[in-house]
């Protein structure tokens, strides 16, 4: 009799108010992931113009003081002797994806 009187006075939470809180949390969940990995994809899309953007204006300082556009992205990362004159860098480096995704072609960067 004394234990049923112990165990009858703790407090806690029945199996059924842990489950009704778990369905709350998952609905929640998948409400907030779908929008959360959206954020992500647009993020990283506005990271890839902002970035093409930056590498374009360096090609046209490449050509505003040179008179050509450059070869390859590597003309905008280091110094390159035109006519007995150094110029650049332009750039202190281009990312990656631009790299393995785009090209330069007269003076436009154009996907592969």
């Amino acid at each position: 009799m004394l234990l049923d009187r112990c165990f009858r006075s703790e407090r806690g939470f029945t199996l059924i108010e842990l489950i009704k809180v778990i369905a709350v949390i998952a609905i929640l969940a998948t409400v907030a992931i779908p929008r959360v990995v959206g954020v992500l994809q647009r993020a990283k899309d506005n990271t890839l113009q902002a970035n093409i953007s930056i590498v374009h204006n360096a090609i046209e300082r490449y050509y505003a003081e040179t008179g050509q556009y450059p070869n390859d992205f590597t003309d905008l990362t280091t110094k390159v002797t035109i006519d007995g004159k150094k110029y650049g860098p332009y750039l202190e480096r281009v990312p990656e994806e631009i790299i393995n995704n785009y090209t330069i072609t007269d003076g436009n960067i154009v996907k592969k």
